[in-house]
């Protein structure tokens, strides 16, 4: 690959898909990473998603689990999502595989139990996958609110937005 007048070019084929190279380079991903892809991590998705539209920034989100693909997002956590102006009604579940990892330019989780099995099947990953408490400076975990009331998601959902307001914050401070 070579840089010249701006332009990225591809002057011989690599393991890496060019197509993903480019596509990192104009676009950063941030993937956020929980158990089942239900609850907290597409409340994190979609919350982040809406800020990243909200102030015209150049990042793209996803978000995985561990377990089990193709699951609508959870009730409670749809109803979060709604009640504060987002709509999640498409959101399907998908597991972490190698290409998604290797895509993405930051890699958050919400526990760091989630950060060690992560590491564990992909130990390539490591200066880019934190907790999202590591990542912002803050001391705890977001636990797991499925099967619980709806009030333990909305503390979930509280934990997620201030957390991802700094994780904006430092993104930002850290491209001008």
């Amino acid at each position: 690959m070579d840089f010249v007048g701006g332009e990225l070019k591809l002057i011989r084929a690599g393991s890496i898909n060019f197509d993903l190279i480019e596509q990192s380079l104009k676009k950063p991903l941030i993937l956020f990473v929980c158990t089942g892809n239900i609850c907290r991590s597409p409340m994190a998705e979609y919350y982040t998603r809406n800020l990243i539209e909200q102030r015209g920034l150049n990042y793209r989100v996803a978000s995985a689990g561990f377990i089990a693909s193709g699951y609508p997002i959870s009730e409670s956590a749809f109803k979060v999502l709604r009640e504060n102006g987002i709509d999640a009604a498409h959101h399907v579940s998908s597991v972490l595989n190698r290409k998604l990892v290797e895509e993405s330019n930051l890699i958050i989780t919400m526990t760091l139990r989630q950060k060690r099995d992560l590491l564990s099947l992909y130990p390539n990953s490591y200066n880019k996958t934190f907790t999202f408490s590591e990542f912002c400076d803050f001391a705890s975990d977001i636990e797991d609110p499925y099967g619980l009331e709806i009030e333990y998601y909305r503390g979930a959902f509280e934990m997620i937005k201030t957390r991802a307001l700094v994780l904006l914050e430092k993104l930002e401070a850290e491209v001008e």
